[in-house]
């Protein structure tokens, strides 16, 4: 497939779990590495396209700051794939059950800044403050205030693009990878 065409069909896909949309972009992202303009010009449209993931953020950010972002989107893939993110989320519910919680939704993380958690799905919209929710996230959900003020700003109103903004109080629990390389502060991508 035509580099081009692979990222106008990462653009438009939907419903696309994050370690494979990681991935697949950087899989389509590799016939510009040499090129930091064109680089940087595919992140910016694919991330206008996929404004809410915060992993994709992630991604664009270490292959834009890295003196070799092949090498740096590589590096990125292994992490997600590497990623125990259902093992720890049973993990702890099953932990937080024996210590006689009650769990009553474990929810997906797309991005978490200092206040907020963006999380994908309806299942948000259920959420009463009776209602007990872990949040799990892959690789790359947490982002620098600066990130994520922009991812925000592209993503627009609560609701657009599948997603809600939640305040973090509202979680029993907020599970993210450790040992992940933090997302580098990269204004250009906003």
């Amino acid at each position: 497939m035509h580099p081009i065409e692979h990222l106008r069909w990462l653009a438009r896909a939907e419903g696309i779990a994050q370690a494979h949309l990681v991935a697949e972009t950087a899989d389509a992202l590799w016939p510009f590495a040499n090129e930091a303009n064109a680089l940087l010009i595919s992140c910016r449209s694919l991330l206008n396209r996929q404004p809410t993931s915060g992993p994709l953020v992630w991604l664009a950010a270490h292959m834009l700051t890295s003196t070799d972002p092949r090498k740096a989107a590589n590096d990125c893939v292994k992490a997600m794939a590497a990623d125990q993110m259902n093992e720890r989320a049973h993990y702890l519910v099953g932990e937080m059950i024996n210590a006689g919680q009650t769990v009553d939704a474990v929810v997906e993380v797309l991005a978490v800044g200092p206040d907020n958690v963006l999380v994908g799905g309806d299942q948000v919209l259920m959420m009463g403050s009776e209602i007990t929710a872990v949040a799990v996230g892959a690789p790359g959900v947490d982002l620098p205030v600066q990130m994520w003020n922009g991812l925000l700003a592209r993503a627009g109103v609560h609701g657009r693009h599948g997603a809600h903004i939640v305040d973090r109080d509202r979680f029993a629990a907020i599970l993210l990878p450790e040992g992940v390389p933090a997302c580098p502060l990269t204004p250009e991508l906003y």
